[in-house]
């Protein structure tokens, strides 16, 4: 321990005189990465310790990785599964607040990523983490975390994007990524899990990332590409995460960062309003036209026919003979 701490000492005085790095410092020691009470960094640009995993994908791997996330785009992107989302393009960053006074953060429309109008830039850097903007949302677990960043400059350890909870300070998040002063993209888990390829300075890099937390995994993808499956979460001990860091670690850098997204692609999708139950139209029981009466014709009873026949000529001979009988009696 004394060896250590001589060296320590010895390498900080080298350090500051001689301005290396605070990695090249940390590789040249070959000793966990730590920051001491005097304020000199030993590797501190992604606190912790572990080495490097280089990443190594094969063909087949990738195109099954495309397909993962490819589903896991789709998934998010549909219902109400959005736990935190700012592409700026209100033109503000409103939401966003400053952790300390050595950085500075505004919206910006010299440039945006996927063909937007704004991204918000941030500067400055202390050699200190979480000095920078930082925004919070509601507690979740999100399955799927995207982000655009576009670091300035190569050989500085800059455009940090970390996500975790209220004691991020301290477990460091569930995701701790920033472009490394080697020139490569850097996922920080107890080992450092490095791009598949440099980046280049004053571009833009689209970087997705597919969380598990049943096994507290995370797939990395950078514009599409699979980089490394199965990164642990930084903090093993974080059940949810409910905010986002943007800062430099290197002293007056500069990076931009837009277009986050955040979702969980295991919610379900916006709960559909109760379908209102119809109600029925009443049936008007129609009423009943009546049809009126038709009056009987009534038939006129015919007069008496006199009868005829024998019998009936007999009253009429009858007849005519008492009138002629009177007609006679009369004339006497």
């Amino acid at each position: 321990m004394g060896r250590v701490v001589g060296m320590v000492s010895i390498a900080c005085l080298v350090w500051v005189l001689t301005g290396f790095s605070e990695v090249a410092l940390a590789d040249a020691l070959n000793e966990p990465v730590v920051m001491t009470q005097d304020g000199c960094f030993v590797g501190a640009e992604a606190p912790g310790t572990g080495g490097v995993v280089m990443a190594s994908v094969s063909v087949s791997e990738q195109a099954e990785a495309w397909d993962r996330l490819q589903e896991a785009r789709g998934q998010a992107m549909s219902g109400s599964r959005q736990m935190f989302t700012d592409d700026f393009e209100d033109g503000n960053i409103d939401g966003w607040m400053l952790a300390s006074g050595d950085h500075t953060a505004s919206v910006t429309s010299a440039t945006a990523a996927n063909g937007t109008m704004y991204s918000m830039e941030v500067t400055g850097g202390a050699n200190y983490h979480y000095t920078g903007a930082y925004a919070t949302f509601p507690s979740c677990t999100p399955s799927y975390l995207s982000v655009w960043l576009q670091p300035a400059a190569i050989g500085v350890s800059t455009t940090y994007f970390v996500v975790g909870d209220s004691s991020i300070g301290t477990n460091n998040g569930v995701v701790f990524l920033y472009a490394h002063d080697g020139g490569v993209w850097r996922i920080y888990s107890g080992s450092a899990y490095s791009s598949l390829n440099v980046y280049t300075a004053n571009t833009w890099y689209h970087h997705e990332m597919i969380l598990d937390w049943n096994t507290r995994l995370v797939d990395w993808y950078i514009d599409g590409v699979l980089q490394h499956s199965g990164i642990p979460f930084r903090s093993p001990s974080t059940t949810a995460v409910d905010r986002v860091h943007a800062y430099h670690y290197a002293y007056s850098s500069t990076g931009w960062f837009d277009e986050y997204y955040f979702s969980d692609s295991t919610a379900p999708t916006a709960t559909p309003s109760a379908t209102p139950t119809d109600t029925p139209i009443p049936t008007v029981t129609p009423t009943p036209t009546v049809v009126p009466t038709e009056t009987p014709v009534i038939t006129p009873t015919p007069a008496p026919v006199p009868a005829t026949g024998p019998a009936g000529l007999g009253l009429l001979l009858g007849a005519v003979g008492m009138v002629l009988a009177l007609s006679f009696y009369r004339r006497r």
